[in-house]
């Protein structure tokens, strides 16, 4: 396959890198060093060196650099805990000095705080590395690269691109340490009817033949919107996720669905799952996986997830997300998740249906690339609403035949994923977190296209 055009010099990704694990190491050192016996902490740091550029009707409308970071301690004495951060320079002196006076503050406040019984002291002493170096569009190029086969659509949107750092330590004697080259594009193609199609494009190595393909499966949907839109009514109509549809249904399972806390409680959108009251189709295979190297394998409170985790298999739930705070609280081991044991890097298994006889297969119903505003409408049966969103097209007899107005939906995850669910595309597509606030995220869904054999809209 062809490499990119315009690729960057890793060397500065690479000085980047080492630059800030040396700084970091030696803030580590310099804090564990002013610990007293009976105390314990935990130091993570999130930085970034990106650039941003922010582009309408297929023009650069703005551009920037952003190299940033922050450190985080999480302090603990006596049962107590306090979390505080501060911004890192990489100047070691600055920080060092910064996060001393931070500890001092801690300790303070920690000994006018209540005892916390789930509190979690560092006790590992796993050390794990993972740095990937990409190919991201340098810094000189990324205009061309973005825009040169956009011109003449009203193409707007948003690229991130560059190197980002994870990174973790403890007074047990913790070290891990991620960083990679990572990009992704989230923009939209508009229609003088004041529709759009909405797509993107990420990754670690930038490959313009992908870029102009998404471009062009983009393209295609847009001279869909040139037809009449058409008023569907509501009830229960055949339909197609695009893997950005899917996606949305999937971040509903971070959502007091497969947290293993919420399964405990019963607040869980799942308990039906967990008691064998019902389950998924056995089509869908869903997994935890950091194979890919996009996303930490540790989170910030230091435990390590395996390389992989089953959660559902061929419809049948077997493993919630268990946080070490959830495993102290239940006597069970945990798995690696977050505190708020929601999903980090989920992989959907692909099915068998070609992408491109999709339409075919759908035959007479709806085209969805998106959804929006989801939410849970009835969390005991695992019933979501939400709304159609851009280029939702109708099809029929195989062809599209126009955009619709906008529809609400409301259905039970065991319907959409389970009874109803026909196939799932051979094709995944890594749908990736766009989120910059703060700090650009990481990771994403990587996940097919799914055929439903029967979806209610109401509205």
């Amino acid at each position: 396959m062809p490499g990119p055009s315009h690729s960057s010099l890793s060397s500065h990704s690479f000085t980047w890198m080492e630059a800030r694990e040396k700084a970091f190491r030696a803030v580590v050192s310099g804090t564990l060093n002013a610990l007293s016996q009976h105390e314990a902490l935990s130091l993570s740091l999130t930085a970034e060196d990106s650039q941003f550029v922010r582009f309408n009707n297929a023009r650069v409308r703005q551009l920037g650099t952003v190299d940033d970071g922050t450190l985080q301690i999480r302090f603990m004495a006596h049962g107590r805990q306090i979390v505080a951060d501060a911004p890192f320079t990489g100047d070691e002196t600055t920080d060092l000095t910064r996060i001393l006076a931070l500890v001092a503050q801690c300790r303070k406040e920690a000994s006018e705080q209540p005892e916390d019984p789930t509190t979690v002291l560092p006790s590992s002493t796993a050390t794990s590395r993972a740095v990937t170096f990409g190919q991201v569009p340098s810094r000189e190029g990324i205009a061309r690269a973005l825009l040169e086969h956009a011109l003449g659509t009203d193409m707007c949107g948003l690229y991130a691109g560059g190197p980002i750092v994870r990174a973790l330590a403890d007074s047990a004697g913790q070290f891990h340490w991620f960083a990679n080259e990572s990009f992704f594009v989230d923009y939209s193609l508009w229609h003088s009817s004041g529709k759009a199609v909405k797509s993107g494009y990420a990754g670690t190595h930038w490959n313009d033949d992908a870029w102009h393909a998404s471009l062009a499966d983009a393209r295609a949907q847009v001279s869909a919107l040139d037809l009449p839109t058409r008023r569907v009514s509501p009830g229960t109509w055949r339909a197609f996720l695009e893997p950005a549809a899917l996606s949305e249904i999937l971040s509903m399972f971070s959502w007091n669905g497969l947290s293993e806390r919420a399964l405990r409680q019963k607040e869980s959108a799942f308990l039906a799952m967990r008691e064998g009251r019902q389950q998924l189709s056995p089509l869908f295979t869903l997994r935890e996986s950091f194979l890919s190297g996009t996303v930490p394998r540790f989170t910030s409170e230091g435990d390590l997830a395996p390389e992989e985790t089953l959660l559902i298999d061929k419809g049948t739930l077997v493993s919630g997300l268990v946080s070490s705070r959830t495993g102290k609280e239940y006597g069970i081991a945990h798995n690696g998740a977050s505190a708020w044991e929601s999903l980090r890097s989920p992989v959907v298994d692909a099915g068998t249906l070609s992408r491109a006889e999709a339409v075919a297969r759908l035959d007479t119903g709806l085209w969805l690339p998106n959804l929006h505003y989801l939410n849970w409408s009835d969390v005991p049966n695992a019933r979501i609403t939400g709304m159609t969103r851009y280029a939702c097209l109708w099809v029929e007899n195989g062809k599209y035949q126009g955009p619709i107005a906008d529809l609400r939906f409301d259905d039970t995850i065991y319907n959409v994923l389970g009874a109803q669910l026909e196939a799932l595309t051979r094709e995944r597509q890594l749908v990736p977190e766009t989120g910059t606030y703060g700090a650009r995220n990481l990771g994403g869904i990587l996940l097919p296209g799914a055929l439903v054999g029967g979806l209610r809209f109401t509205l």
